[in-house]
């Protein structure tokens, strides 16, 4: 008989059991059961290791352990002469390499002391020495980079989008660079904190690029390239492009320096790509899609992420278009936008991260065992949705319930989660539009929305296949929201008595009263799209006097700036201001006035 392709050889105090397998192999599970009867056992013996604990099965083209522990499996490589230190898994594929070993936790319940068993697993057919371990959403977004050099992280707020981004940030990330190569520098771009002041947005987010871009080889070492990338954005400053075109010489250096000169692959990962993408020049967005084939011998060392909880075709809309706009500079526009659209169309990775709820128990509970139905509950309150999770097992935590798990599931039922919105019910409220808050609100009441509708909110992830909302958390705190936005507690509101505006009760300072002005233009026709021409007219011009049509373009751009730094401020999600791209601007009606009566603006419409 030949030598076996994969060999199990399981240890137990002075025993051991030898398991083979041929290439075969479909599935074999191993769990308590199998080691009470392999070692002769009592049924009571091993009560710390699963019934099920892991799966060994081949397939493309190597073997595989699935692990389904409630308790999790220890692994480690043998691959020099130092041993690395255990990794615990949970519900996790590793690939196995030539040597590894597994350690089942387990505690003898009379001394309380260790009672581990061992796995030692030779596996002489494989091309590697180190287990793989995989996340299967961490797995599909390297495979998306590595097949296509771009990815798009789609979620709501607090389904695992930083999770996965910091994955790719981290230096000791030994998966990343066993993929995409041991010279992957991460640039990590915040688009939230990107401020575009008096200069174009387009300008500040080309800026910020090259500013991380340096800070990135500042903070690796390559203190050279750090100091030639630092010079290109004092040069934006000195000399500012006037159009976006013309950044890709710049961004064509700072990538130059950091391939050929560092020696590094440009990893860039933009997160929070909503708070920008609607307002961003469609060149622009060219510019980013161009990075991926503009340079024949560095773009294919460039990898793109791009991380929104809306779906891109949710973020601009061009149905419309500005009729004062010249047509061939219209077209360019939109075929700009389909561009970088058709660049991330088949990078969409949609994140459900159902698997972190095993990391997040243990992190706050220290490893203690789960109740199957305590479980099921918090996932069905949280739809799954770990910043939920979070925030439910921290108030289980600071109440003490996690100390009683028996009891779990009763003080769960009995809580009232409206009385104390957790912080991600709030971001999710935050992020949606007025007109998507009115839909659930109808859900949560028990009414029936338009079919459309309710397709948009599921592609969204806040509907669940049976069309109910997905958190029953979140659920319950809709109506507590609905109310606190009725009494101008919550939202944007405008006080034209004190020339001033309210954003959740709070008041936000104004540049200047040209912001107000602006404002009350818009909610005159508030629901309604607002011209570029009609609101330009209103703002830039002067009562009785006919408007100047040689200053339409640059008083457009004037208002574009003063919109964004209002944004910026008071509206970063774009749920009460939106830019119909091509055409104007919309208000919400949702947005509140202090006073019954508002003056007309000084044009009419």
């Amino acid at each position: 008989m030949g030598t076996p392709d994969l060999q199990l050889t399981i240890r137990y105090r002075d025993q051991t059991h030898t398991l083979a397998f041929a290439a075969a192999t479909t599935g074999r599970t191993i769990g308590r059961a199998d080691l009470q009867r392999w070692f002769r056992l009592p049924a009571d013996a091993l009560i710390h290791i699963s019934k099920a604990h892991f799966t060994v099965t081949f397939s493309d083209g190597r073997y595989w352990i699935d692990e389904h522990s409630s308790f999790g499996t220890l692994v480690r490589a043998h691959d020099g002469p130092i041993l690395p230190p255990y990794r615990k898994r949970r519900r996790a594929r590793v690939a196995l390499g030539r040597r590894t070993e597994l350690l089942l936790s387990n505690t003898n319940r009379a001394d309380n002391s260790a009672d581990h068993v061992y796995v030692f697993v030779d596996n002489p057919a494989a091309s590697d020495t180190l287990a793989v371990f995989v996340d299967p959403l961490w797995d599909q977004l390297l495979r998306r980079l590595e097949s296509g050099r771009a990815a798009h992280l789609l979620g709501l707020p607090g389904s695992g989008k930083w999770h996965l981004a910091r994955q790719l940030m981290a230096d000791d990330s030994h998966d990343r660079e066993r993929v995409l190569g041991l010279s992957t520098l991460p640039v990590s771009i915040d688009c939230r904190a990107i401020s575009a002041g008096d200069q174009p947005l387009w300008l500040a987010f080309a800026r910020r690029l090259l500013v991380a871009m340096s800070e990135a080889a500042d903070r690796a070492g390559y203190a050279t390239a750090g100091r030639e990338l630092a010079a290109l954005p004092a040069a934006f400053d000195h000399h500012p492009p006037t159009h976006p075109d013309q950044t890709m010489s710049a961004f064509q250096r700072a990538f130059d320096t950091l391939v050929n000169d560092a020696l590094q692959s440009p990893l860039l990962v933009l997160t929070n790509f909503d708070s920008v993408y609607s307002d961003l020049d469609p060149a622009m967005l060219y510019c980013l899609a161009r990075f991926r084939s503009e340079w024949h011998d560095i773009s294919e060392r460039i990898y793109l992420v791009i991380a929104t909880w809306r779906p891109l075709s949710r973020l601009r809309d061009d149905a419309g278009r500005d009729p004062d706009a010249d047509p061939a500079g219209r077209e360019a526009d939109a075929d700009f936008v389909r561009e970088f659209s058709h660049a991330f169309a088949d990078a969409t990775i949609a994140l459900n991260y159902r698997g972190q709820f095993r990391a997040l128990w243990e992190s706050l509970t220290g490893g203690r065992p789960r109740d199957v139905r305590a479980e099921e509950r918090l996932l069905r309150l949280t739809g799954a949705n770990p910043g939920l999770l979070r925030d439910v097992l921290r108030r289980a935590q600071l109440r003490g319930w996690l100390d009683d798990p028996a009891r779990l599931v009763e003080r769960l039922a009995a809580e009232q989660w409206a009385d104390a919105p957790l912080p991600t019910c709030d971001k999710i409220w935050r992020a949606l539009r007025p007109e998507e808050r009115d839909c659930l609100v109808a859900l949560a009441e028990g009414r029936r929305i338009d079919i459309n509708r309710e397709q948009e909110l599921a592609r969204l992830g806040l509907l669940d296949a049976d069309g109910h909302i997905f958190s029953e958390v979140f659920a319950a705190t809709i109506g507590r929201f609905r109310a606190e936005e009725e009494r101008h507690e919550r939202g944007l509101r405008i006080d034209a008595t004190n020339r001033r505006v309210l954003v959740d009760g709070r008041p936000v300072a104004l540049r200047d009263g040209r912001e107000l002005d602006i404002l009350l233009a818009l909610y005159a026709r508030r629901g309604q799209v607002v011209r570029y021409r009609e609101l330009v007219e209103v703002i830039y011009g002067e009562p009785g006097i006919p408007y100047d049509d040689a200053m339409f373009f640059s008083d457009k751009e004037a208002l574009q700036r003063a919109i964004a730094r209002l944004c910026e401020r008071i509206d970063p999600q774009r749920a009460y201001l939106t830019n119909k791209h091509g055409v104007g601007y919309i208000l919400s009606a949702a947005v509140a006035l202090s006073l019954i009566h508002i003056s007309e603006p000084t044009r009419p419409y």
